[in-house]
């Protein structure tokens, strides 16, 4: 399944973990950064829908994750996943999805390759549904 749409953002960072013992604070100020950060990203990804005459928020997906590392060490998929949350609502905010309730998810893929520069992710829509 080829995907429509590609969106490519950085690694959420690791303190938007659930993991994370950071101070409340600081995890806020993260996750405000990420979300407006994907919100922008977004509504550039989508600018030729967006733009359009009338245009109203899909209100289903089929969205895929793949993040790429360039090393080789064992991560894991479901910790990322819930570190992306903040990207998910900045998509929801550029107004291309109405809500995330409706969001089919296919399995997270982590692909290595050793040439990269530095790790990325990037979100794959393959079906968008009014």
């Amino acid at each position: 399944m080829e995907p429509i749409y590609i969106l490519k953002l950085d690694v959420p960072h690791s303190d938007l973990s659930q993991n994370s013992r950071v101070h409340w604070s600081v995890k806020a100020k993260l996750t405000q950064q990420h979300r407006q950060k994907a919100c922008l990203f977004a509504k550039i990804c989508f600018k030729d829908i967006l733009t359009r005459n009338l245009f109203e928020p899909y209100r289903s997906a089929t969205i895929g994750l793949k993040f790429y590392f360039k090393d080789n060490r064992r991560r894991d998929h479901r910790n990322f996943e819930s570190r992306c949350k903040s990207y998910d609502d900045g998509v929801i905010d550029s107004g291309i999805l109405s809500d995330d309730d409706k969001i089919t998810w296919v399995p997270t893929q982590i692909i290595i390759n050793k040439e990269l520069l530095h790790s990325y992710m990037e979100y794959h829509f393959y079906e968008l549904k009014y």
